[in-house]
């Protein structure tokens, strides 16, 4: 008989000989040792098949036997599935994380007969009617959304999993990062009791990380507290999941294999193991509002005083702040407050156009536009596109102009700017460079007058801060982008500000945009993300888009322009032959940093037939690409070139 193996951290199965000792002993996701070149692998059986080899002179390695492994619950297969025909992962990289190796028998402890420490009575107002009509409601179904931007939605929350842990089941709480969420993770240690806290993610050290993969497969009444990988942990009796901000992108896995998101699998888990989810956010994803039963605990008579004005301006002497929005942060500034801007964008990520007709610099390799950077070097002109580098010093060629300058500005441009304007003020620039660099922990937030950052920065605690005045800095930038869900980002980041500002007396949130008309979003002005969220659910059905339909990603690579063509042509024909009726191709489009060395291009496919998808995907693995040829397939992308 054959079997087809999935080798661990090889993205490829191999038929292997199964022993006639080995018949009946094995399934699929069985875990065994086999020979692979002149050494020893590990991998888990992703199929079985008892016809014989077509070839009799093909010389077929047996599998040397079965590895060491403990007793997983019978659903582990089914969520293997889901995550396999989902997402597009081989079988060996989705059980190498759900049987995971760092889990042996000598690690096991004896099952704890110990009562979980006494939870702290922290509930104070349990009588509040708004609330216990949350958990009576939460209670009847299987998948829960809490939305509301005031405290009510976490406080229900946690009563249901103080009410979970106490009867002895396991709770799983989901954050996005647990550097942001500090204060959040603090708040649960302090009501659920720290002892009955585990943690999962990447800073929790091995050791400790070993025995909380213990206690969590011994079934231990417990709360883990977790990063996205956490879902995928070997819970024996997960009663309850929660998931704060599952808006947020970081719970979509698609940085290294297997890919997957942390809100589908949960959501998955809860249907095969029993449990109940609950979803806490004040802008929560139309994806969970489609999917869940909606808890409102907005008070709909209450109106926000934090007006949203959308500023039209024009960028001048290569100032990125206008100078209606200067004299509000100066205003903002004389009255000892402070003002928070956000664009998207790092550094002095710029284009760079003529002064004259607008014209844009364009890289002459692949005709892209550059992007305008500082180095310790000095200034240059780099195409993000094909990696390119160019002197600052262009010729314009619609009218043999010479000078340019910035038409769009980064955060680091931002800083300076603010810091010429406001000498004596103090700034602080928030991004993926900076954040990298600092602990959010030990920074004083209200030292400084003006802070300035990508979305990122709404994830740091600016609890005791004095903001009263936030900006967008380029609203029109954060809304044309090839991402179809540029406008749900959109309003989040809104949302999000304005909860930051309810606090305050007299805030102000602006929105600064070039084309006022482009900013058409009455629900986001009166405040109702709900209403927001009603129109752009009916806009992605009539245009086909998530949640109504399904988008995969087929990302290629070659060292050969001509073999990338060849392979995406193939693709192309065999899915307009086969699936033409279920299915919609677009591109190929240039992707990533054209060089010398290799060439790289992608495919979106639309299709409303998961059934359909399931079996091209499933087509793609079992023909894999030539060996001059890498194809990364990402399923649900949330990430667009």
């Amino acid at each position: 008989m054959l079997v087809s193996v999935s080798l661990i951290k090889i993205s490829k199965s191999f038929d292997y000989i199964l022993p006639a000792a080995l018949e009946g002993k094995i399934s699929v996701g069985t875990k065994v040792k086999v020979p692979f070149g002149n050494i020893e692998k590990l991998g888990f059986i992703s199929a079985i098949d008892t016809k014989p080899a077509l070839n009799p002179k093909i010389k077929m390695k047996e599998i040397l036997g079965l590895a060491e492994e403990l007793p997983f619950p019978s659903t582990i297969l089914p969520l293997a599935e889901f995550l396999t025909k989902t997402y597009a992962n081989t079988i060996g990289e989705v059980f190498s994380v759900l049987k995971p190796s760092i889990l042996t028998k000598k690690l096991l402890l004896k099952p704890s007969t110990a009562k979980p420490e006494v939870l702290p009575l922290f509930y104070a107002n349990t009588q509040n009617p708004k609330i216990k009509e949350a958990l009576d409601f939460a209670s009847k179904q299987q998948k829960t959304l809490f939305y509301g931007s005031s405290f009510a939605p976490s406080e229900a929350a946690l009563f249901a999993a103080h009410k979970t842990l106490s009867a002895g089941g396991q709770v799983l709480v989901l954050v996005p990062d647990v550097v942001s969420c500090s204060k959040l993770i603090a708040e649960i240690k302090q009501k659920l009791g720290e002892r009955n806290i585990l943690h999962w993610h990447q800073q929790v050290p091995l050791p400790i990380r070993k025995k909380t993969i213990a206690e969590i497969y011994q079934g231990k009444p417990c709360v883990v507290v977790g990063t996205r990988s956490a879902v995928l942990l070997p819970f024996k009796n997960l009663k309850l999941g929660l998931m704060f901000y599952e808006e947020d992108k970081l719970f979509k896995q698609e940085e290294w294999s297997p890919y997957y998101h942390a809100r589908e699998v949960l959501f998955e888990r809860a249907k095969l193991e029993g449990g109940r989810i609950i979803l806490i956010s004040s802008a929560p994803s139309l994806e969970a509002l489609k999917n869940t039963a909606l808890f409102n605990f907005e008070d709909s008579k209450f109106v926000s005083k934090v007006q949203i004005l959308p500023l039209e301006y024009t960028i001048k002497n290569n100032k990125f702040i206008s100078s209606q929005l200067a004299l509000l942060l100066e205003d903002n500034f004389n009255k000892g407050k402070q003002s928070l801007l956000i664009i998207n964008r790092l550094g002095f990520a710029g284009a760079y156009s003529c002064v004259f007709c607008g014209s844009l610099a364009k890289c002459k390799k692949c005709g892209a536009v550059l992007s305008h950077q500082k180095t310790a070097k000095g200034e240059i002109l780099f195409c993000k596109k094909c990696g390119a580098k160019e002197t600052i010093n262009q010729i314009c060629p619609r009218c043999q102009n010479q000078i340019f300058r910035d038409t769009l500005g980064g955060t680091q441009a931002v800083e300076e700017e603010l810091k010429h304007l406001f000498k004596e003020a103090k700034v602080l620039r928030l991004d993926s460079q900076t954040l990298a660099k600092i602990d959010l922990k030990k920074i004083n937030f209200s030292d400084y007058d003006f802070i300035v950052g990508t979305a990122l920065s709404l994830r740091a605690n600016f609890q005791k801060c004095r903001i009263s005045l936030a900006a967008v800095l380029d609203g029109g930038a954060a809304l044309k982008t090839a991402d179809f869900r540029a406008g749900e980002h959109f309003a989040q980041t809104l949302y999000a500000l304005k909860t930051l500002l309810a606090v305050e007396q007299n805030p102000r949130l602006i929105v600064q945009i070039k084309d006022k008309n482009l900013f058409d979003f009455p629900a986001l002005e009166k405040h109702n993300y709900l209403t927001f969220a009603k129109e752009e659910l009916e806009f992605r059905k009539e245009f086909n888009f998530p949640p109504y339909a399904k988008l995969v990603h087929l990302i290629l690579t070659a060292k050969k322009q001509e073999d990338l063509n060849t392979y995406g042509k193939a693709v192309e024909d065999a899915l307009k032959t086969a699936y033409a009726d279920f299915m919609e191709i677009e591109g190929p489009v240039a992707c990533g940093a054209k060089s010398k060395n290799f060439a790289q291009c992608y495919y979106l496919i639309k299709s409303k037939n998961d059934a359909m998808l399931s079996g091209f995907l499933q087509t793609l693995r079992q023909n894999p690409p030539p060996k001059k040829l890498e194809l990364k397939v990402l399923a649900d992308p949330y990430n667009f070139v």
